[in-house]
C-alpha cells in the first residue's frame, strides 16, 4: 500500500498526528524524515514511544529517506512521511518522491520572523520559497490540521499571504 500522507508538521510524531490521522487512515508506519533525530537514539525511542502497539517508526536522514521512501512505499501497509520543516520535504521533492502526491501543510507555529497563513500555519520568506517550490514538484499541496478539516489549496493560501502584506 501506498504512503498515505506527506506531511510538514515541526512537532513531527505528536497525538494530532498518530490519533487524528493515524487511526483515521489506519497507518501503520511513519517514516521521520530528520537528519538530526536519525542521528540521536534517546529521540528516536522518545519519539517511538508515542506510537500504538503495532504501528513501526523509521528515523531517517533525507538522504537515507531518498534511497529508502520507495522502498517503504511498496510495503503492505499504509504508511505518513513526516518532516519538521519545509526544507527536508522540498527536498524530497527534489529527488522526485513527490510526483503525484499530495503534501500536508499541518504544524509551523508562530516564530519571529514568520508570518500568520492559518491558525496552525506561519511561515517565514524561505519556508514560503520552500512551499512555492513544492507546488512545482508535488501533485498538490494543501494546508489541513486534522484530515476531517477541509483543504486549504496551495493558491488559496498563497492569496493569504498576498493580502497580509503591507
Amino acid at each position: 500500500m501506498p504512503i498515505a500522507v506527506y506531511r510538514i508538521d515541526e512537532r513531527l510524531l505528536h497525538g494530532q498526528v498518530v490519533v487524528g490521522w493515524g487511526r483515521r487512515l489506519g497507518i501503520g508506519f511513519y517514516a521521520v524524515v530528520d537528519d538530526r533525530i536519525a542521528g540521536t537514539a534517546w529521540e528516536r525511542d522518545l519519539y517511538g514511544s508515542a506510537l500504538p502497539a503495532g504501528v513501526e517508526s523509521f528515523f531517517l536522514t533525507v538522504e537515507d529517506a531518498i534511497g529508502q521512501l520507495p522502498e517503504l512505499e511498496g510495503r503492505g501497509d499504509v504508511g505518513m512521511v513526516l518532516t519538521a520543516g519545509t526544507a527536508e520535504m522540498r527536498r524530497l521533492g527534489e529527488a522526485g518522491l513527490l510526483v503525484g502526491q499530495e503534501v500536508n501543510l499541518g504544524g509551523l507555529h508562530a516564530t519571529e520572523g514568520r508570518k500568520r497563513l492559518l491558525d496552525y500555519l506561519f511561515a517565514s520568506s524561505d519556508e514560503l520559497q520552500d512551499i512555492r517550490a513544492l507546488g512545482d514538484l508535488a501533485g498538490a499541496v494543501s494546508a489541513r490540521d486534522l484530515p476531517g478539516s477541509p483543504r486549504i489549496g496551495l493558491r488559496r493560501l498563497l492569496k493569504t499571504v498576498e493580502r497580509a502584506r503591507p
